[in-house]
Parts: structure tokens; sequence; C-alpha cells
């Protein structure tokens, strides 16, 4: 008797090598868009200025083993455009669910920058699984910081999701005008 192989490992490869090839270029425009957001935050330029910069431009370099040939231009832009728009309304999500004697000013800038897009994806982008989301931000964070910002990047995205989106982690969504 012959036993089946899983499917998705062994029966399909060149899929699996597809599906992990996209993922990777969403991450890369995840970290591309965080560099992008952080020259806009600190240099005031505008978004649209960025994006173009970057593709022109900086597509060349490689960041922590991440090319930023690989990116998925469209997300890039994407979020770099919108992002770089919505940073007060981003904040607004954010600030309740930081620690009491914290305002959002006193998060340091790339950390800032990080939580603002991962509040827009979870916010804005329900095709994208919250779990993958914090995922993406955790590896991004990785790239830029130590255990100690990327745990409080954790927890803070954990219970912004919990509250954006409950029925990913098979919560019941708040009553209407709670």
């Amino acid at each position: 008797m012959t036993q089946s192989a899983p499917t998705d490992a062994i029966l399909f490869p060149s899929e699996r090598a597809r599906r992990d090839a996209v993922a990777r270029r969403r991450l890369v425009a995840r970290l591309a868009a965080v560099q992008a957001l952080y020259q806009v935050y600190i240099g005031g330029e505008p978004p649209k200025k960025v994006v173009t910069q970057f593709l022109n431009e900086r597509l060349v370099e490689e960041i922590d083993g991440f090319s930023l040939a690989e990116v998925d231009r469209k997300l890039f832009s994407y979020l770099v455009l919108v992002i770089g728009d919505e940073g007060a309304d981003l904040d607004r999500l954010l600030r309740p669910h930081l620690p009491e004697e914290w305002a959002i000013e006193r998060v340091e800038p790339l950390l800032h920058i990080i939580l603002r897009a991962a509040a827009f994806e979870l916010s804005s982008r329900d095709t994208v699984p919250p779990k993958v989301v914090i995922a993406q931000y955790l590896t991004v964070t990785e790239s830029f910081h130590d255990s100690k910002e990327i745990g409080f990047v954790n927890r803070l995205l954990d219970r912004l999701a919990r509250e954006l989106r409950p029925e990913a982690f098979g919560l019941a969504a708040p009553a209407a005008g709670s």
C-alpha cells in the first residue's frame, strides 16, 4: 500500500515556490515602504516623490539580506502613498494600545512608522490575514531593532488586530454602539 504525499509539499513544488516568491516580494515591499516612509517622516518629502526616487534609484540596495530588487512595486507604492497621507488617522488607532504613560510622539520614529504601516494594513486590507500582517511587520522590525522592540510591536499589533478583526481570532465582534 502506498501512502499519498502531502500535495502542498510534493506534488506541486512549483506552486509552493511561486507562493513563497510572492510572499517574499510582499515582505520586501513592506520593508522598502517602511524605509520610504521614514524618509517622508524625517525629511518631510512628499510620498509621491519618495516612491519615484525609490523605484528609479534605490532598488539596487540590500537590507538585512533582502534585495530591494525583489519588491512588489504595486504594493510598495500603494503603502507609501496611502500611509504617507494617513499618518494622523493611523496614530488614532494606535494610541489606545500604547502604555498609559506613553504618547505616540514618544515612540522612536522608525518604530512609529512600522506601527503605522501595520495599523493601516490591519484596518484597511482585510484580504490579508491579521496574523500574516503581524508576522511580516515583526520581520521588518527585526531588520532594524532588538528583541525588546520586537516584543513591544508584537504585543501592540496583537491587541490592535484583536480589536479591528476579532473574527480572525475566533472572538465575537463588539456589539454595535459599544
